[in-house]
């Protein structure tokens, strides 16, 4: 019988990580670091009044690449489901609050197709692997369980809210309230399946929506400062901080639950293993397989011979 620890998988993998990034000596180094680099550009950005497309990369690109020169955090942030996941965001979520007044926001190029800006892309772009590159930096402990349906779940429900906010006939389930409407939708669910998968999960999402949201928030006064976007629908109520008025959903699903909600998704995704993984444990089985398939079909010719044998007997 084979022995099954030599075989890769998605959870040894993503154990190994946290290993590595488990290391404490160097954390606070890289806190301080990354914290220097966003405030800076916070800074520059405020006072400098640059457009939108030079401050996404001034305050969101310079702390990622930061981060992701670490190994140990590159291996923790999976491409595909980065892009999945920025393609579910400004399809299903950025699209339907542009057409329908969720926000608005403010591009100075030419817009891409279902009104999305090109400032909003690349801040969607940019953002969720910077959630994740700091996840795993600082907070990641809890390797995710192997669970291939709770993946495949996921990526259902991701390609069923595509389908959704494109299909003409679910247009007007969007027109009120869209904000509201999307963000329960596509992030209450995926954080409540990724603690359903481990209830370790809640202490990293706690920690990890502090640190996003303080960033987050002081990023929305800036937006609101220069015009990056707006806000002119409808919405459960405003909060004003100073000259800047926001609505309750912002402060919700952007400020507070848009980092835990990435992280989430991330983790429920790392659940299944990565195709190569498959495609490794299908070829280490198939031997095991086809001897087991060989054996049966052996067994079945000798006892076909066997019947055959005490019919002729039988015969006068």
């Amino acid at each position: 019988m084979r022995r099954r620890a030599h075989v890769p998988s998605a959870s040894a993998d993503a154990g190994a990580a946290v290993v590595q990034i488990g290391a404490r000596p160097a954390h606070a180094r890289d806190a301080f670091a990354l914290g220097a680099l966003i405030l800076a550009g916070i800074v520059v950005a405020w006072w400098s009044g640059w457009p939108w497309l030079f401050t996404n990369l001034l305050i969101l690109a310079g702390p990622l690449l930061y981060l992701v020169r670490q190994p140990a955090v590159r291996r923790g942030i999976r491409f595909e489901f980065v892009l999945l996941l920025v393609l579910l965001a400004v399809v299903a979520f950025d699209s339907l609050a542009e057409r329908y007044g969720g926000w608005r926001a403010h591009s100075l190029l030419p817009r891409l197709p279902a009104e999305i800006a090109f400032e909003e892309a690349q801040w969607t772009a940019l953002y969720f692997p910077l959630v994740l590159a700091v996840h795993r930096r600082f907070f990641a402990r809890v390797v995710p369980p192997v669970r291939p349906a709770a993946r495949g779940l996921l990526e259902g429900a991701f390609f069923l809210a595509i389908g959704t906010a494109l299909a003409p006939f679910a247009q007007p389930l969007f027109v009120d309230y869209v904000y509201l409407k999307a963000g329960l939708a596509l992030e209450l669910p995926v954080i409540a399946l990724a603690i359903a998968l481990d209830r370790r999960l809640i202490g990293e999402l706690v920690r990890v929506s502090a640190a996003a949201a303080a960033f987050v928030f002081v990023y929305e006064l800036l937006a609101l400062e220069h015009g990056y976007w707006s806000f002119a629908g409808t919405y459960i109520g405003s909060l004003q901080v100073g000259p800047y008025v926001f609505p309750f959903e912002e402060l919700l699903f952007l400020v507070v639950l848009s980092a835990p909600a990435v992280v989430s998704a991330a983790f429920i995704f790392n659940a299944g293993p990565r195709p190569w993984e498959l495609w490794h444990s299908l070829v280490e089985r198939l031997p095991a397989s086809s001897a087991q398939l060989s054996a049966r079909v052996a067994d079945g010719v000798l006892r076909a011979r066997v019947m055959r044998a005490r019919s002729s007997s039988r015969l006068p």
